[in-house]
């Protein structure tokens, strides 16, 4: 039976995970279709800020709100919002 699964990545080491799936499928002979996807170019568009219509009030950067948003509604446990720095005017004090 085909194996169908796709494999989130974030921020470069796509070609790495791309050769140990294909390495990890020839082991075990299992055929499917297998998908790496570098999620935050995938939905960028999503995270509009607020000047566009959308519900962020800074643009979508590494660690920002919507980054970390997302972590939160998809990983919670690993988020550890200690060092969550108020964003306020776009800039790290």
């Amino acid at each position: 039976m085909p194996v169908n699964l796709a494999f989130p990545i974030n921020y470069a080491q796509q070609n790495e995970l791309e050769k140990a799936v294909k390495r990890f499928m020839n082991m075990y002979q299992l055929p499917g279709f297998y998908l790496a996807l570098e999620w935050h170019r995938a939905i960028r568009e999503f995270f509009e800020t607020t000047e566009y219509g959308g519900a962020f009030e800074t643009r979508f950067i590494h660690a920002d709100e919507a980054e970390t948003s997302l972590g939160l509604l998809l990983m919670p446990e690993m988020v550890n919002m200690d060092y969550a720095v108020d964003m306020a005017g776009g800039h790290c004090p």
